[in-house]
């Protein structure tokens, strides 16, 4: 923040708590579809690649117009819901 302030440059963070309940309100239907339709294997491949295009993102979003984005609790939120069924799925096909 004192590199940001000394260069004139000013960046805006988003609070962790607004997007984190946006990976509540996300993740919850997101795992329920994952529940109903029994595709346990590309609900996984969807949350991670989920994951790495909000990293981008954000970063992108960052460097370009000065807007931080946090990544770690709001992508682990998402994860917490999805995590129960894709170890269920394994342990169903071991």
């Amino acid at each position: 923040m004192i590199h940001h302030f000394l260069h004139k440059r000013l960046v805006i963070p988003i609070p962790d708590l607004w997007l984190i309940g946006v990976a509540v309100v996300l993740g919850k239907p997101l795992t329920m579809m994952g529940v109903k339709r029994q595709h346990r294997a590309k609900l996984s491949i969807a949350l991670a690649g989920t994951t790495f295009v909000y990293g981008g993102v954000s970063l992108q979003l960052y460097n370009s117009v000065a807007i931080l984005f946090p990544w770690v609790l709001p992508t682990a939120m998402l994860l917490a819901y999805a995590l129960p069924l894709i170890i269920e799925s394994r342990e169903k096909s071991t």
